[in-house]
């Protein structure tokens, strides 16, 4: 699966990676 979609996979997980990093640095806003 990896092998016959590799840029489904590295777009999947950069936008679900980005979505938590978003949620990491609002959290931490709201913090301050």
């Amino acid at each position: 699966l990896l092998l016959q979609s590799p840029m489904k996979t590295v777009i999947s997980q950069l936008q679900s990676g980005g979505q938590k990093i978003t949620g990491v640095l609002k959290t931490l806003g709201e913090r301050e």
